[in-house]
């Protein structure tokens, strides 16, 4: 989607939008779904159309602006996931196509306003229903239902192999350290000064003490508190990860050492919180190695992950390394393949080895994935 676009005039713009509108943009965008002006892939997207959700907690923290998420009410320009999936139809209708990535953007959102797995749908008298959880996630599935109808239209279905799966899991900030006010999940999930030079300049309380250090270049706060610092030596890493032992929720904290992360206070070991027996279990087996995956040259200097049900950004927050925030959905399908659950685990990394290795196209770049073998029928 492009930037939010103002001109609503009659002369110029797309007044018939009913505001401030959006329009597909990118490299190389065919001209079908950019022309006519203001046709079926123009949206609304003023801010003034936020269905309620500006208006209340938790979801004015990362309110809604239009119809970038969810359908919305016109019929010649639904936006969200119908969006997503008439953009899908029309290239597969257009083009000789071998690959796509659809994104569905509905549940995200959703998740992220209203608290994960604690949205109820909406309450009489709450925002418009298709804001909340159970919604989104049904009209995904119909959005999803119509693309594989168009493959089986097209007689491409018995050949296409599918992937669902999603970016993140989730969890729900039962206990809440950010600020609970309207655009709030901006400045909760961001302190310092970004590529793009946005200043997030208004942190969470809770994050005081490590930011009155005046080492601290950039801060990211979801379910793990991830800390870049301007002086990143052994010394202030050490001072700044005893630090955020203190802070409230972290039951773990880090301190990046070359490709690694080496640990500097375990759950219940000199931080604040801990982590229940099940996820401590997990942890004991599985955090070094999530945290390490971090371990970039241009990651974080140190890491606090936080204990169960703890978030500082929304009140639905992106997973960490918490078993019960590493579910992510993954499906893969295809005609002819045999039906079973691996008793493997399956991570991200290992859908484009898995996918290339089905398809039998050499990986010519190193990953850090491994190709599973598929069992075709």
């Amino acid at each position: 989607m492009s930037d939010r676009m103002k001109d609503v005039t009659r002369e110029t713009g797309c007044a018939e939008l009913g505001g401030a509108w959006r329009y597909p943009t990118g490299l190389n965008v065919p001209s079908y779904l950019t022309e006519p002006k203001c046709g079926r892939f123009y949206i609304n997207s003023d801010k003034g159309n936020d269905y309620g959700t500006k208006a209340q907690s938790p979801s004015w923290l990362y309110a809604l602006d239009g119809n970038r998420m969810v359908p919305g009410h016109d019929p010649e320009h639904l936006g969200g996931d119908a969006w997503a999936a008439d953009a899908a139809i029309t290239m597969m209708e257009k083009e000789n196509w071998s690959g796509m990535l659809v994104t569905m953007g509905g549940i995200d959102k959703a998740g992220h306003m209203w608290g994960a797995y604690h949205d109820d749908g909406g309450k009489p008298g709450s925002a418009d229903e298709q804001t909340h959880l159970p919604f989104v996630a049904k009209y995904a599935d119909e959005q999803f239902g119509r693309i594989l109808s168009k493959l089986k239209e097209l007689g491409q279905l018995d050949e296409t192999l599918i992937i669902i799966t999603a970016d993140h899991g989730a969890t729900y900030a039962k206990e809440f350290h950010g600020n609970d006010a309207v655009g709030g999940g901006d400045y909760n999930w961001y302190y310092g000064k970004t590529v793009n030079s946005e200043d997030y300049n208004k942190p969470s309380p809770a994050l005081k003490p490590l930011i009155d250090t005046g080492n601290v270049q950039l801060s990211y706060q979801s379910t793990s508190i991830q800390t870049w610092l301007k002086d990143n030596s052994p010394a202030k890493k050490h001072e700044a990860a005893k630090i955020m032992r203190t802070l409230p929720g972290v039951a773990a904290t880090y301190w990046r050492d070359g490709d690694h992360f080496t640990l500097d206070a375990a759950p219940g070991q000199g931080t604040a919180a801990t982590l229940s027996a099940t996820e401590l279990a997990w942890w004991k087996k599985h955090g070094q190695e999530l945290v390490d995956t971090m371990a970039a040259d241009n990651g974080p200097d140190i890491i606090g992950l936080l204990a169960d049900e703890v978030g500082y950004g929304v009140k639905g927050d992106h997973g960490s390394a918490k078993q019960s925030d590493q579910r992510v959905p993954m499906v893969v399908w295809a005609a002819n393949i045999q039906a079973e659950q691996p008793a493997y685990a399956f991570r991200t990394v290992d859908i484009l080895p898995t996918v290339l290795k089905a398809m039998g196209i050499r990986q010519d770049q190193p990953g850090d994935g491994k190709a599973y073998s598929l069992k075709f029928r």
